[in-house]
């Protein structure tokens, strides 16, 4: 039994290693700022533990640079899927922006202010901004705040604005009002008719006899 517990417990401590070996990371991550004044442009580090502390600020002509290397069990990979999801958090609604990656796992993802959904340009709390990296395999995904972003208009130009869908539902009665069916015309009508149409038989009878006399 002591040499079974013995033999167990190496077995059991790699069986954790690998799994944790054989999960997804990234690595060099590094958030830039690409403002329309080449003086506005900024360069922060974050890491898959440890995301920027205090958020980010683009304006209306900003946008934002994500840099990072992909990696599975260490080594770096292209995943089958990169994501920076960016989100409203008061909302939960949510935007992804995949990511271009290379065979080593380098990867890069340009956000303008212009590619925000209308939804999250109109918001007014920060947006958080998440590492989303996944692939088939044993390997397992990850999804790990990495950042927020705060918007800035600028106070010259009006700010976007957001209209609700039409969404079919539930709508106020409609009061139709129907007219009576067409009744027919009074006999007396109708009678006279008739016997106008009637009375113009003998006559087309005494033209047809003296055409056919003639």
């Amino acid at each position: 039994m002591r040499f079974l517990r013995s033999f167990l417990a190496p077995l059991l401590l790699a069986a954790r290693a690998a799994q944790a070996a054989s999960s997804w990371s990234f690595d060099d991550a590094t958030v830039q700022v690409n403002a329309k004044k080449s003086s506005g442009s900024t360069k922060e580090k974050f890491s898959e533990t440890k995301p920027l502390a205090q958020p980010i600020e683009i304006s209306d002509k900003d946008g934002i640079k994500v840099l990072l290397v992909a990696k599975d069990g260490g080594k770096g990979k292209r995943p089958h899927q990169a994501f920076v999801v960016l989100q409203d958090e008061v909302s939960g609604l949510e935007a992804p922006f995949p990511m271009t990656v290379k065979e080593n796992g380098k990867a890069v993802v340009d956000i303008k202010y212009a590619d925000l959904p209308i939804q999250l340009a109109t918001s007014t709390a920060p947006l958080k901004a998440s590492v989303v990296l996944a692939s088939f395999g044993s390997s397992q995904g990850i999804n790990k705040p990495a950042f927020s972003v705060t918007l800035k208009n600028d106070p010259n130009t009006a700010p976007p604005t957001y209209e609700k869908p039409l969404r079919y539902g539930k709508r106020e009665a409609i009061n139709h009002i129907f007219r009576d069916d067409p009744k027919n015309p009074p006999k007396v009508i109708s009678a006279f008719f008739v016997l106008a149409v009637l009375s113009t038989v003998p006559a087309l009878f005494i033209g047809t006899y003296e055409l056919y006399i003639s």
